[in-house]
C-alpha cells in the first residue's frame, strides 16, 4: 500500500512541478535578498547642474530600480517554491492524496458491485432463456410424441400384410404346379391314367357338390338324385360367386392337409373347367419313339406352357384372396371395427372379411374402406406431427398398391407376349410348309 501511495504521489508531484516551473521559467534562482541602499546623489558644482551630474544620478537610479526588480523576482520565486513544497509535502500528502485514494477505492468497489449486478442480470437472462427452451421442447415433445388412435390403426392392421403377401405368392405357386401336373398327367393326379379318369373324378365331384337338378331343363336328375346344397350349386363354373365377390377364400395349401376342402376343392374344380378342361391323351413309349409323334408331344408341351401363363394370372388372384396367417386372425378385429363404423352389421362383418382376412381383404380395408369413415376425417383435427405420420402411412400403403399394380402389369405384358406369339404361329406354319416344299423341290431337280 505504501508503495502505491509513493508511486501516485511521485507521479502527481512530477506533473504539477513541471507546470509550475514552466510558469516561472527564467525568474532566476532564489537567494537571500541583500539589503539595498539608495545611491548617493552627485552634488552639483557651484556653477550649476550640468549634464554630467544628471546622467550620473540617472544611471544610479536606474541601477537601483533594476536591482529592486531582481530582488523582487527572487523573493517571489523563493516564496513560490516554499508554497510548492508546502503544497506537495504537507497539504497534498495529508489531505488530497488520501482523499483520492479513498475515492479510487470507492469507485473500484462500486464498479465491481455494478459488474456483479450486470453479471447477475446476464445469468438470470440465460437461465430464463434456458428454462423457456426446455419448457418449449417438453411441450413440443409432449405434443409430437403423443400418437393418436388413427395412427395406431394403420400400424395395427399392417402387421399381417407381409405374411399375407408371402402366403399369396405361395398359393399361386402351388396352384400353378398342381395345374401343370394335371395337364402333364403326372402320377398321383386325377389325370394320371388319362382323360377318362380325370373326367370320372370331376363328374363324381360335380354330382356330390355342384349339381342342380333343374339345370338342362331339369334333365340332370338322370345323374343326380338330388340337388347339391344351395351354397355350392354351380360353384365350379361361377367365377363371380367363387372368386370375384369374396375378399377372403378359405384356401390354405401350406397347412399340410392333402385333402381339399371347402373353397380349396371349389377353386380346383373351377380351374379345371377354365384351363385344360380335357386332359391330354397319354402316348405310349412306342408312339413317342416315332419322330413325328415326338414333335406332336413337343407341340403339346408348348401349348401347356402358353396356358400356364394365362392360368398364372388366375392363380395370382386366388393367392391374393387366400386366407391370411394366424396373425391375421388377431388383426381381423381391428378391420371388423372399421366395417362396423361403415354401417355393416356385426354378424355380417366376419362373413365379409373372413376369420383370417386375406392380403386382398386387408389392403381393401387400408386403401379404401378406412377413408370412407367419417371418423377418419374428424381425426384429422390432430397435432401436426400425427398428421405427418398419417400422411407417411398413406404414402406407404400407396407404394404397396403401386407394387401390386406393377406385378399385375408384368402378368399383363406376358399375356400380350403369348397372344402375339400365337398370332405369329398362324403365319409361321404355312411359311414353314412352303420352305419345306422349296427344299424338297430343289432336291428333286438335282
Amino acid at each position: 500500500m505504501k508503495q502505491i501511495r509513493k508511486t501516485i504521489r511521485r507521479t502527481i508531484i512530477t506533473a504539477f512541478t513541471g507546470v509550475v516551473l514552466g510558469l516561472f521559467a527564467g525568474m532566476g534562482t532564489a537567494t537571500a535578498t541583500p539589503a539595498l541602499t539608495p545611491p548617493t546623489p552627485v552634488p552639483c558644482s557651484p556653477s550649476g547642474c550640468g549634464n554630467g551630474c544628471v546622467n550620473a544620478n540617472h544611471n544610479a537610479l536606474r541601477a537601483l530600480i533594476n536591482t529592486q526588480h531582481n530582488l523582487t523576482r527572487m523573493h517571489m520565486t523563493q516564496e513560490m517554491r516554499l508554497h510548492q513544497r508546502w503544497w506537495f509535502t504537507d497539504f497534498f500528502d495529508d489531505h488530497i492524496l488520501p482523499a483520492q485514494m479513498m475515492m479510487a477505492q470507492q469507485l473500484t468497489t462500486v464498479g465491481m458491485q455494478q459488474m456483479e449486478i450486470v453479471g447477475a442480470l446476464l445469468d438470470a437472462k440465460h437461465q430464463l432463456e434456458s428454462q423457456r427452451l426446455f419448457q418449449t421442447k417438453i411441450a413440443e415433445a409432449h405434443k409430437d410424441y403423443q400418437s393418436s388412435h388413427g395412427m395406431c390403426t394403420f400400424a395395427t392392421m399392417a402387421r399381417s400384410l407381409s405374411a399375407g403377401d408371402t402366403r399369396a405368392e405361395a398359393t399361386s405357386f402351388i396352384l400353378t404346379q398342381r395345374a401343370l401336373r394335371r395337364q402333364l398327367s403326372e402320377q398321383n393326379t386325377m389325370a394320371a391314367d388319362g382323360r377318362v379318369q380325370d373326367q370320372e373324378s370331376r363328374l363324381s365331384q360335380f354330382i356330390g357338390r355342384y349339381c342342380d337338378i333343374f339345370d338342362a331343363n331339369a334333365t340332370l336328375n338322370e345323374i343326380c338324385d338330388t340337388s347339391s346344397p344351395s351354397t355350392t350349386i354351380n360353384k365350379d363354373i361361377d367365377y363371380n360367386r367363387l372368386i370375384e365377390t369374396p375378399v377372403t377364400l378359405t384356401v390354405d395349401f401350406t397347412d399340410g392337409d392333402t385333402a381339399a376342402t371347402g373353397d380349396e376343392g371349389d377353386v380346383m374344380a373351377l380351374t379345371a373347367n377354365l384351363f385344360g378342361n380335357t386332359a391330354w391323351h397319354i402316348p405310349s413309349e412306342a408312339n413317342l419313339g416315332i419322330y413325328n409323334n415326338a414333335q406332336d408331344y413337343y407341340d403339346m408341351r408348348a401349348l401347356v406352357a402358353k396356358r400356364s401363363v394365362a392360368q398364372y394370372s388366375f392363380n395370382s388372384i386366388i393367392g391374393l384372396k387366400a386366407q391370411g396367417s394366424e396373425e391375421a386372425e388377431e388383426t381381423a378385429g381391428y378391420a371388423a371395427r372399421v366395417l362396423s363404423q361403415l354401417g355393416v352389421p356385426d354378424p355380417e362383418v366376419f362373413t365379409m372379411l373372413g376369420n383370417r382376412p386375406s392380403y386382398f381383404a386387408m389392403m381393401d380395408v387400408m386403401s379404401q374402406k378406412l377413408y370412407q369413415r367419417p371418423e377418419f376425417y374428424t381425426d384429422l383435427y390432430d397435432k401436426p406431427a400425427n398428421i405427418a405420420r398419417k400422411d407417411a402411412s398413406m404414402r406407404a400403403i400407396g407404394l404397396m398398391l403401386d407394387r401390386d399394380m406393377y406385378k399385375s402389369d408384368m402378368r399383363y405384358e406376358m399375356l400380350l407376349a403369348v397372344l402375339l406369339e400365337m398370332e405369329l404361329m398362324k403365319h409361321q406354319r404355312p411359311l414353314y410348309n412352303r420352305i419345306i416344299d422349296m427344299t424338297e423341290g430343289a432336291k428333286e431337280s438335282e
